[in-house]
């Protein structure tokens, strides 16, 4: 019989706990001159086995955020650093970004929108 509630019990503990999901909090949004598009700053925390992310997606305005569609994903950094994003012109973004020790991701161009790093 104590097999049966520790089986019944796995089940359900591992329905409610899945292990695979992440927390994302954003941390700044920034709206292109022509209103056209959106460059999100978030943190992805999945755990304590992986280190956090940080990370600057962009979308188009009309457009829900899902920090899940990470071909969105223009550039991305290993730990805590401190990312400010700021819109040159439509076509063009700038990011800048405290050392972590680790080195970025970082997608040079996004549909047309040129992505640049900056001290």
């Amino acid at each position: 019989m104590k097999f049966y509630w520790a089986i019944a019990f796995i089940a359900v503990a591992s329905s409610s706990c899945d292990l695979a999901s992440c927390s994302n909090i954003v941390s700044t949004e920034k709206i292109s001159p022509d209103g056209e598009y959106i460059a999100t700053v978030f943190e992805r925390n999945c755990g304590a086995t992986t280190s956090y992310l940080q990370i600057v997606s962009l979308r188009r305005s009309k457009s829900n955020f899902d920090p899940d569609e990470y071909k969105d994903w223009i550039f991305s950094i290993e730990g805590k650093s401190n990312i400010k994003v700021r819109w040159l012109s439509s076509d063009k973004v700038s990011i800048s970004f405290t050392g972590t020790g680790a080195s970025p991701e970082l997608t040079s161009d996004w549909r047309g929108i040129s992505v640049l790093i900056s001290d």
